[in-house]
């Protein structure tokens, strides 16, 4: 397209007056023509001939990727067309190939930094959203202390209510799962500790009858092997 658009530009606004010079062969006003579009980009090579006899050229073919293009030059004499030379035109297409490299690089480029932005981005709004709270819970977990049970409540700072409101989500529940856990637990601390007061609270009430008994209590398995034995007063066994 781009060459297209040069080949086009070449036939409309020279042309028309390179064919009233050729007609008159005014040499130097052609070679000035000829010299403007050499001037134009990635053209190298321009040539007039007639009858296969060259008549000026500027220029050289030194590009391996190279195009060619004609242009008839026909004017009007006596309501007759009459050709009177062949516009030759060598296009080169390295210069095009350098700058399709260079936009598919400019591309390149520009994609991955938008990649990189759109990435850095979805990692920021996951920190902010689910990252930085599953750091809580994990740093909550990491310390948590059998012996503050009562006072470690997790909080991961987001709205506690129930889903009337769209925060309220996997994480609400995570949160409000552990919690519950840490109430479980704390419960069932308290229960054993309970139970081993009693158990201290009875075997030291059971203790205080056996001392105030005076009388040998023995207590024997199937075998006649002594499992328990009050003697002197004092539990043994």
């Amino acid at each position: 397209n781009e060459i297209d658009r040069r080949m086009d530009q070449i036939q409309n606004s020279y042309l028309p007056g390179m064919k009233e010079t050729l007609w008159k062969y005014d040499n130097q006003v052609l070679n000035t023509q000829l010299l403007g579009i050499m001037q134009l980009p990635d053209i190298e090579f321009v040539e007039i001939k007639k009858d296969n006899q060259q008549i000026i050229f500027h220029g050289d073919k030194k590009s391996k990727n190279l195009i060619f293009r004609e242009f008839p030059l026909k004017y009007l004499y006596r309501q007759k067309e009459v050709e009177i030379g062949i516009l030759y035109i060598a296009v080169s297409l390295d210069n095009l190939y350098q700058r399709l490299i260079d936009k598919a690089i400019i591309i390149l480029v520009g994609q991955s930094f938008k990649t990189f932005v759109v990435s850095f981005f979805i990692f920021f709004l996951f920190f902010q959203l689910i990252g930085k709270h599953i750091k809580v819970i994990s740093d909550y977990l990491i310390n948590l202390d059998l012996d503050r049970l009562n006072q470690q409540t997790l909080d991961i700072g987001r709205n506690k209510q129930k889903p009337k409101t769209a925060r309220y989500d996997e994480l609400n529940q995570l949160e409000l799962s552990i919690n519950k856990m840490r109430e479980k637990i704390c419960l069932e601390v308290n229960q054993r500790i309970e139970i081993s007061e009693k158990l201290k609270k009875n075997r030291a009430l059971l203790q205080t009858i056996i001392d105030n008994i005076p009388v040998l209590i023995t207590m024997y398995d199937p075998k006649i092997n002594i499992m328990l034995s009050f003697d002197n007063l004092k539990l043994t066994h």
